[in-house]
């Protein structure tokens, strides 16, 4: 660049040099444009300096920062400087500069005129397409120098240009911000980390005693306050959180917001695992402090995974699926935070397995109910029948456990559907066997998730399948879980108030577990409690859970309300029901779940008044 133009003749054409610059620098852009723009210009105009500066940030014009610097025979080092008390300070106020000569005595505290034994000055403003200044374009000689025909002119005109680069270059360092980083706390984002995780395992790779490590952190709860306080203070609430997890760690450290309440942190280089802990332990303690959010004091925790870094590990993606599993395991357990281990990732993929087949199962139709039959211990007559959903897989020539599906069908929103297709499937049948067997008393237990209760048109949902199957509303019989009565009270209550009034009757399984208060079972429509099996078991050998059936028979009878007995699976557990004078139950010794098949053979080989047990 320096050897293309020999500028340093009297003769020099302005013009030439104007044509000089505009070929040096038409091609340019950014760094390479603004070194280009202070050579070509000290050239043209037969300067020793030539400089460009922008504003800085925050400083409006009161500090600046040389983009490009020639002094003469080289590029010298950028810097910034403040412009108090320098020609420079008019310039940036917008006035186009000029002096001649005795530049340095007109400013005798700019100690940079005096290191560059600066005698001539012109400078201007570069401003932006809206008229702000952006920074300013000077050249100075070091002997006293009248203008060149033009020169001004030609500062004016690339000023223009220098003005829109700076532009150009505010737009993409913008676009190059918020790709990188999260609109709403401000936070990086999963590119960002990505980015740094990358950084971070190639430099494990020849550094491996400089470790790092991942959290990966899902806040607790954080539905609940989004639902209640609406979604602006949910959003306040993750700006703030996103402030105090910054606060809590150093310099060197990554806090990355990945997507709705989750972030991820990066800790480089901690001193030990102990102290990587510490730091955990620490994060979750700053978040337990309330929140003071649209006036309302709000707390929330946090569930942590941990990983720590392993050369075995070489992809971003890696560390943050496996902080990811450690969290939800931490979620799962309640336990606040978890380090990962290999078992979480089989887990996790068998679980995957398991969705696949669970979705595989229903297109196949492998799933079926079964039906316990329900029956009176007083007259031994059959009452009911309760819907069992059974899988049975024939890749594993094995039945799948409900313990094991049903949670994993919630989880993937799969029951829903599943949910109302169990309904719609023992209505059909309760019809079925009713009009065959000319049994119109007889009635059907249906277990009802929370997901199908938080459903809006859960009322609507079930009154349209008694509609179609065309069985009467008081046969049925939804049952609910303690649990479900405690995580979702106010929908729960609003759809049983509802379908009571059509005569659907509910019961309260698993009860004894020690979860519901006994307000619901007053103000619920609850019409029967099902004794938890495990009391059932122990009836016989241990008098506490024989005083704790006779107790909840008690309630039962105080409240007006009918008591199951679920899990009768020997003589003993039968006879002590019976001189109790519990009026149902269920159980392996009286009639295991069975297939409709050979509900219908039972039926048909028994009287119809009276199975004998």
């Amino acid at each position: 660049m320096r050897e293309s133009t020999d500028v340093s003749s009297p003769s020099f054409d302005i013009e030439a040099a104007l044509r000089i610059v505009v070929e040096g620098t038409s091609a340019a852009t950014g760094e390479h444009f603004f070194r280009s723009l202070a050579y070509y210009l000290a050239c043209a105009l037969r300067v020793r300096y030539a400089l460009i500066t922008r504003c800085i940030e925050g400083e409006g014009i009161t500090r600046v920062q040389t983009l490009a610097f020639w002094q003469g025979s080289d590029f010298g080092q950028n810097f910034s400087y403040t412009t108090a008390d320098t020609p420079c300070q008019q310039v940036l106020n917008g006035q186009t500069c000029y002096y001649p000569a005795f530049i340095r005595q007109k400013f005798p505290q700019d100690l940079d005129l005096l290191r560059l034994s600066a005698e001539a000055y012109l400078g201007v403003p570069i401003t932006s397409s809206a008229g702000e200044v952006l920074g300013h374009l000077v050249v100075m000689h070091d002997q006293p120098r009248e203008p060149e025909p033009l020169g001004l002119c030609i500062m004016e005109i690339f000023a223009v240009r220098a003005g829109a680069e700076l532009e150009r270059q505010a737009v993409m360092e913008k676009l190059s911000y918020e790709s990188l980083h999260d609109p709403l706390t401000r936070l990086p984002n999963r590119t960002y980390v990505n980015q740094r995780l990358s950084a971070a395992c190639q430099h494990l790779k020849h550094h491996p005693e400089h470790p790092f490590v991942v959290l990966f952190m899902d806040l607790d709860r954080f539905k609940v306050i989004n639902d209640s306080l609406g979604h602006a203070a949910g959003d306040q609430l993750l700006v703030e959180v996103g402030k105090r997890l910054s606060a809590c760690l150093g310099a060197k450290d990554t806090v990355a917001r990945i997507g709705g309440d989750e972030f991820a942190i990066l800790l480089e280089d901690p001193d030990s695992c102990a102290q990587a802990l510490d730091i955990v332990a620490r994060l979750q303690q700053v978040l337990a402090a309330a929140f003071k959010i649209h006036h309302h004091d709000v707390h929330i925790a946090a569930s942590i995974g941990i990983v720590f870094s392993a050369p075995a590990l070489t992809r971003p993606i890696d560390y943050l699926r496996n902080a990811d599993l450690a969290m939800y395991q931490a979620k799962r357990q309640g336990s606040g935070h978890l380090v990962f281990n290999q078992q979480m990732h089989t887990q996790a993929v068998y679980r995957l397995n398991q969705e696949a087949a669970l979705q595989n199962a229903i297109n196949q139709g492998e799933l079926q109910l079964h039906y316990q039959p329900i029956f009176s211990l007083s007259t031994q007559a059959l009452i009911g029948f309760e819907a069992l959903l059974r899988w049975w897989c024939p890749a594993q020539q094995s039945n799948i456990a409900p313990a094991e599906f049903i949670p994993l069908a919630e989880e993937t929103g799969l029951m829903i559907p599943l949910g109302w297709w169990v309904i719609q499937e023992a209505c059909y049948q309760l019809r079925t066997w009713q009009t065959h067997f000319n049994r119109p008393e007889l009635t059907m237990s249906i277990n009802l998730s929370n997901k199908q209760f938080e459903q809006r048109d859960v009322v609507e949902q079930v009154m349209q399948i008694i509609r179609t199957t065309g069985v009467e509303p008081r046969q049925l019989r939804f049952e609910l879980t303690e649990s479900m009565l405690m995580s979702s009270p106010a929908c729960i209550e609003d759809a049983m108030q509802k379908l009571c009034q059509f005569d659907i009757q509910f019961h309260l399984d698993n009860f004894g577990q020690g979860y519901c208060s006994l307000s619901a079972l007053h103000d619920l429509p609850i019409n029967a409690v099902k004794i938890d099996p495990a009391f059932i078991s122990r009836m016989a050998a241990d008098k506490t859970s024989l005083g704790m059936v006779r107790t909840i028979m008690a309630l039962a009878n105080n409240l007006g309300i009918s008591c199951i007995a679920e899990g009768i699976e020997t003589p003993h557990q039968l006879q002590h029901l019976q001189a109790l004078r519990c009026p149902l139950g269920q159980g392996y010794l009286i009639a295991p779940p069975l297939p409709s098949g050979s509900v219908s053979e039972l039926m048909i080989e028994r009287s119809p008044e009276r199975i004998p047990f």
